[in-house]
């Protein structure tokens, strides 16, 4: 499961400057949360983290959103991206 909480809009907008990479094509960053637990989501814990828009210029299929856990001791980075489920 992944799970992320961030108040977005103009006013909550951070500088595009941060741990992404400008090669990436930042638009926007947002404080937020991550949701992070061990397996079978036992001790199930909010950390740090930011809401990010790409681009997309270098990743097929336009904008792309992202989340970057600040978790202790390391940080990671999911990207989401729409599926076309067939009917």
């Amino acid at each position: 499961m992944v799970a992320f909480r961030a108040k977005v809009g103009r006013r909550y907008q951070l500088p595009h400057k941060g741990i992404i990479p400008e090669e990436f094509g930042v638009i926007a960053r947002y404080r937020g949360q991550g949701r992070l637990a061990e397996p079978g989501f036992r001790n199930a814990r909010w950390v740090d983290g930011e809401l990010v828009i790409l681009d997309g210029k270098y990743i097929k299929g336009g904008p792309i959103v992202g989340f970057v856990y600040w978790a202790p001791g390391y940080h990671f980075l999911v990207f989401f991206n729409r599926l076309m489920l067939h009917e």
